[in-house]
């Protein structure tokens, strides 16, 4: 299993945890010892890796998120990209007075978005 530093953000393997034991006092007028676990690189807390789900990196991610901050700005970049190519295509698919006609009828537009919801979703669960 894989870590991560949280003090520098190194990833490192399980088996290379640091254990140790420091001196905390005394207890019952012995001496107490209390034992810890940090990482080998900053012996600071650390939590387990994760991995980008689309690239398979171990970088570019924050908190809890599942995605790389490069991942999902391709993935922005292209989505506007298709969303661009739609909007030309709506161009030449329709002339001026069926663009109006679009633009007055009461089509349910939020059908277009369930759609590109649902493909996404069918595309999740494959």
């Amino acid at each position: 299993m894989l870590c991560r530093c949280l003090e520098c953000g190194q990833i490192f393997d399980s088996d290379d945890i640091r254990h140790g034991s420091e001196y905390a006092g005394e207890a019952w007028g012995a001496p107490a010892y209390r034992s810890y676990e940090g990482s080998p690189c900053c012996d600071a807390d650390f939590v387990d890796a994760k991995q980008c789900k689309i690239c398979g990196s171990y970088e570019g991610l924050e908190g809890n998120e599942d995605y790389c901050k490069e991942c999902k700005k391709d993935v922005s970049a292209r989505l506007d990209k298709l969303l661009d190519r739609i909007k030309s295509e709506y161009k030449e698919e329709f002339d001026e007075a069926e663009r109006e006609y679009l633009a007055e009828c009461d089509y349910d537009w939020g059908a277009l978005d369930g759609a590109l919801v649902a493909a996404v979703e069918d595309e999740k669960n494959a």
